[in-house]
């Protein structure tokens, strides 16, 4: 039986990140696809792209592809190319992002200057990648979570090649446009401001949302919340395909 659900996580995460909501979302049939990017070989966000793409192409389709924070921008450019496979994204306090524009402009539409937002402020800098401070990480991405949970999943944080970090992924309305998408938004996120959340759903035309009283991390901070929220979007996706399944018969 083909996987139900495509879970593509964040910069400096690993598939783990989604054990919790994996958890908690029962029998719904999940496979992570891991986009980490250590700077060991060096990865570009194309080749990111492509394994996501050969994720899609390894399920019967359709499926739905479930996204957070950077990945966001990576499944948009992934579904671009696959549109007829995927039934529906789910962004996850997600960075998505207009035709053509990638994080840095997307910040300074919003706040009239390349900002540097949230995490950006403590990043550090190796010869091979982008590193998050640990204690930096449980205080931006992780200050829903208690103490020790915070620190454990900060810890387990990986460096992100730089060259995996960028991306202005080139979609239409034609591909990714007619595919079915939810954001999920964050109101107590640190690192993508609600507010840009909220700009870029608009900016990305993406009318269904709901927002969660989280952090950056819902799946991990808020796995039961966060997996009744995607539940109600299969249902939906569901009702939507019986319903037209049934007006197909009907002038057949």
């Amino acid at each position: 039986m083909a996987e139900r659900l495509l879970l593509v996580h964040g910069a400096w995460a690993t598939p783990e990140v989604w054990d919790p909501l994996i958890a908690a979302l029962g029998d719904v049939e999940t496979k992570p696809v891991d986009v980490t990017a250590t700077g060991e070989p060096r990865t570009s966000s194309t080749q990111l792209v492509e394994r996501i793409v050969s994720a899609i192409d390894g399920c019967e389709a359709p499926i739905v592809v479930i996204a957070h924070s950077g990945g966001a921008a990576l499944v948009q450019q992934a579904v671009e190319s696959r549109p007829d496979a995927v039934s529906g994204i789910v962004y996850i306090a997600g960075i998505v992002l207009p035709p053509g524009t990638d994080f840095t402009e997307a910040c300074a539409h919003r706040y009239g200057r390349a900002e540097r937002v949230g995490i950006g402020r403590w990043l550090e800098s190796t010869a091979d990648a982008v590193v998050v401070p640990p204690e930096a990480g449980a205080a931006v991405f992780f200050h829903d979570l208690d103490a020790p949970s915070a620190i454990a999943a900060s810890r387990a944080m990986v460096p992100q090649d730089a060259a995996a970090l960028g991306i202005a992924p080139s979609w239409t309305p034609g591909g990714l446009g007619r595919v079915r998408q939810l954001y999920v938004g964050a109101t107590r996120d640190r690192t993508v401001p609600i507010e840009l959340q909220r700009e870029l759903c608009a900016r990305c035309g993406i009318e269904s949302v709901v927002e969660l009283p989280t952090g950056h991390v819902p799946h991990l901070s808020h796995p039961g919340q966060t997996a009744r929220v995607i539940q109600d979007f299969l249902r939906s996706l569901t009702a939507e395909e019986e319903a037209t399944e049934g007006t197909e018969r009907l002038h057949a």
